[in-house]
């Protein structure tokens, strides 16, 4: 799935990349922040990869080409658009982290 906003990928890019390796990290910030939709959205995509979540970019490639990343993200992808035009992620991340 493609962002309707720009040309970036979704969950199955930001898995690809080294961004991945910090999920649940993400996740335990969304949590911490009280936004439950991102981490069951997290938790989510997370398991199209299996359990336990591979941290390390290069396990998480494998498990990518096993999967139809394309298919399996796609409707996790536009949920993640709905929530973040619902709510502005970054600074509320940007205020959990003590940078607002």
């Amino acid at each position: 799935g493609r962002c309707r906003k720009c040309s970036c990928g979704g969950f199955d890019q930001y898995f690809f990349n080294n961004g991945g390796d910090l999920a649940p990290t993400a996740r335990s910030a969304a949590n911490a922040a009280g936004v439950t939709a991102m981490v069951e959205l997290l938790d989510c995509a997370m398991a199209v990869l299996g359990s336990p979540f591979k941290t390390d970019r290069y396990e998480r490639q494998a498990a990518l080409a096993e999967v139809a990343a394309d298919e399996a993200f796609d409707s996790l992808d536009r949920e993640f658009y709905d929530l973040e035009a619902s709510v502005d992620l970054d600074a509320l991340m940007d205020s959990l982290a003590g940078n607002a």
